[in-house]
Parts: structure tokens; C-alpha cells; sequence
């Protein structure tokens, strides 16, 4: 089964299957693409995909300062 996220834009996600020294480990999710895929930043000009039915993601707070319920 295909794990659910309800990610927005600004999300700070954490990929626990990432190493604690990969600079991808924690990523801005900017938007899922029409493959699937999340689209990621690290805010400073590094753009990534990452895999949506990955179950290691995590949502660690948000840049933007968004509070959802």
C-alpha cells in the first residue's frame, strides 16, 4: 500500500532513508509532478525528485510558518 501525504508548498521534509550527511536528507517540497514525483529544493539553487511512495518522508516543519490542523 502506497503511503498517503497531504504535503504543501514550504513543507520541510525529512527523508529518513537518506544518510544524516546527504544534503538531500531534508528538502522544501515545492509540488508533486504528473509522474508522481515530489518535486524538492533545498532553497539555496538544488532541485530534486523524490519518490512519493516512499514511506521514510516526514514532515519536520515549514518555512513558511503554516500551521495546519
Amino acid at each position: 500500500m502506497k503511503p498517503k501525504y497531504d504535503f504543501i508548498f514550504g513543507d520541510l521534509i525529512e527523508n529518513h532513508y537518506a544518510s544524516e550527511d546527504n544534503p538531500r536528507r531534508k528538502g522544501i517540497f515545492i509540488k508533486k509532478n504528473s509522474k508522481g514525483h515530489f518535486e524538492m529544493t533545498d532553497g539555496k539553487g538544488s532541485f530534486w525528485l523524490s519518490a512519493s511512495d516512499n514511506e521514510k518522508l516526514v514532515k519536520i516543519g515549514s518555512v513558511l510558518g503554516v500551521v495546519r490542523e
